[in-house]
């Protein structure tokens, strides 16, 4: 019900094999963990809209990222951008 924080879903796939007659049977146990950032829509708004919701002061999270820049190119380091957060365009 809630996306502020990031959500585990965790689950076991049972599975039964027949050998000759013999059955065998396993589990696998899988685990995810789905950040915020898996939850969002893409949403285009223009420059003006941006510096309102920046201003607005309605905005509850923030978050930082350093990147040295020394030796990156610019399309590096929005690429770290995008994976470090899991964005893509």
């Amino acid at each position: 019900n809630a996306i502020s924080f990031s959500q585990k879903l965790k689950t076991t796939l049972t599975y039964s094999i027949n050998k000759s007659n013999i059955i065998e049977t396993d589990k696998i146990e899988f685990k995810l963990n789905l950040s915020c950032s898996q939850y969002l829509r893409r949403k285009t708004i223009d420059s003006i809209a941006f510096a309102d919701l920046m201003s607005s002061g309605t905005l509850t999270c923030q978050s930082q990222f350093r990147i040295p820049s020394f030796n990156q190119d610019f399309l590096s380091i929005i690429n770290t951008i995008c994976q470090s957060y899991r964005l893509t365009g």
